[in-house]
């Protein structure tokens, strides 16, 4: 909720679990700042930054779609927080999430591919150096 990334424009962060679980407490902390400091900008519109990914490996369908409602699809990756508990909930999670096929594209495989594709090139010559 800070301005901390705002120096590091071409840094990615990708935070798992949907970044601590946060769509969860969204509300609540809206609802806490409107309390305490209702003239700055609410948590949820300071949530968003450009360079912020969250994973939402193991989640369901409803922590999927609360995860939608608080990044936006286009933030959320799929399986990059390990396997351990597996990717078939996941895949079922996100297949029966009340989102539209634009979106579950991007969560299963088009999110990744572009914030790794700037990546490919250095991949490729690491690889040619071996």
């Amino acid at each position: 909720f800070t301005d901390y990334l705002d120096g590091f424009p071409n840094a990615k962060i990708h935070i798992h679990n949907l970044g601590g679980n946060l769509p969860y407490e969204l509300e609540r902390l809206d609802h806490r700042s409107l309390l305490d400091t209702p003239d700055e900008v609410l948590p949820s519109k300071r949530l968003n930054k450009p360079n912020l990914f969250v994973d939402c490996n193991s989640f369901g369908r409803i922590a999927i779609e609360a995860g939608v409602a608080a990044y936006g699809a286009e933030k959320i990756l799929f399986g990059t927080d390990g396997t351990a508990f597996g990717c078939e909930w996941s895949e079922k999670a996100v297949a029966e999430s009340n989102i539209d096929e634009e979106a579950r594209e991007a969560i299963l495989y088009k999110n990744a591919a572009k914030l790794l594709s700037p990546h490919l090139e250095l991949a490729t010559q690491a690889q040619a150096a071996e």
